[in-house]
């Protein structure tokens, strides 16, 4: 990470370097001879690759005179004979032009001639500078993705170093001073010595709530079907996190459109709040609610399975089906009697 964020930072001041330079030239303020150091356009431009609208000069002279190149690149013959010949040429166009006696023509000639020693072409200032801009806009991209990356695996690192420390994730544990829909305390410990499936929402969810409801209660009846003997050893729990709408009535009232073994809780607001922490469930609900205004209420979208001890064992969610619901759970709790009995 440290050598590919030298790289990026080195490249980025080269080339900040030779556009600030090559823009002052192009405005007077330095001479050619000035534009010395590293030039990392070079290869490119000497082959007219870089931009198709820059045509390849005929020699690295040219390109040196024209491009404004580092003087440190090596002259050839080829290029010293093509170079003599460019300037015999101007000399005998200027002549020309004394002996016709056009001096606006002579003048404008030598300003012609005099420009590729003067200042650089425009396109190339700004072919630098949108380099410039290009290579910044890569390395902001690659730095960030980098980091994202590496957040990532940091955060990995330290969950599997947890859970392998612990060897158990620390999800869940006891609640209590809530009732349900038949006005029964309900608490963890009615759980204990069965596997507990337990969700969070509410009844006046419109869609999410009910599906993932029915499809736990699907999976369960494929278990029933399948291993009996794992079936009877399953409870399962809503514990609503809209009290103020979910009275015990309004649980009573919902629970018949459900499957009978499902149980539903409700109570305080600040017990409910303390159950959700500790399965670090999220809920919100809408601030500034008028009476008998409807609502809806964000909330955590899993069903968590714990084991006989209420300890987690695992989760549920909306990309899970009932079919891999129910073989999971069959896995999970065939697994867990074998070193359990």
């Amino acid at each position: 990470m440290s050598q590919f964020r030298r790289t990026i930072f080195t490249t980025a001041m080269s080339l900040a370097r030779q556009t600030r330079r090559v823009s002052q030239q192009a405005h007077g303020f330095i001479q050619p001879s000035q534009l010395v150091g590293d030039t990392v356009f070079a290869p490119a431009l000497r082959t007219g690759a870089m931009y198709s609208n820059f045509p390849a000069p005929a020699s690295l002279t040219s390109i040196r005179t024209n491009w404004c190149l580092p003087r440190s690149f090596t002259t050839t013959t080829s290029d010293t004979q093509a170079s003599a010949a460019q300037g015999a040429a101007a000399e005998q166009v200027k002549a020309d032009a004394r002996a016709s006696g056009d001096g606006k023509g002579t003048g404008d000639s030598g300003r012609g001639s005099g420009s590729s020693g003067g200042r650089p072409k425009p396109n190339l200032v700004r072919a630098l500078r949108n380099g410039l801009i290009l290579m910044l806009g890569l390395a902001t991209a690659g730095y960030t993705y980098l980091e994202i990356q590496e957040r990532k695996r940091a955060q990995t690192k330290a969950t599997v170093t947890s859970y392998q420390t612990t060897g158990e994730i620390k999800l869940g544990g006891p609640w209590s001073g809530l009732v349900d829909q038949d006005g029964q305390p309900a608490s963890s410990d009615d759980y204990l010595g069965k596997y507990m499936l337990i969700y969070f929402g509410f009844t006046h969810c419109p869609d999410i709530c009910p599906t993932e409801i029915n499809k736990m209660m699907d999976a369960l009846d494929k278990i029933e079907k399948t291993h009996p003997q794992f079936y009877k050893n399953i409870k399962t729990v809503f514990i609503s996190v809209d009290p103020d709408r979910d009275t015990v009535a309004r649980l009573k009232e919902y629970s018949t459109k459900f499957h009978p073994r499902m149980r539903w809780v409700t109570g305080p607001m600040d017990k409910i709040r303390e159950a959700a922490k500790k399965y670090r469930v999220y809920f919100s609900i809408p601030d500034d609610i008028q009476p008998g205004e409807d609502y809806l209420v964000d909330h955590s979208i899993f069903f968590y399975m714990m084991d006989r001890d209420g300890k987690f064992m695992e989760f549920f969610g909306k990309n899970s089906t009932a079919d891999e619901i129910a073989t999971r759970m069959v896995r999970i709790i065939d697994e867990d009697l074998k070193k359990r009995p």
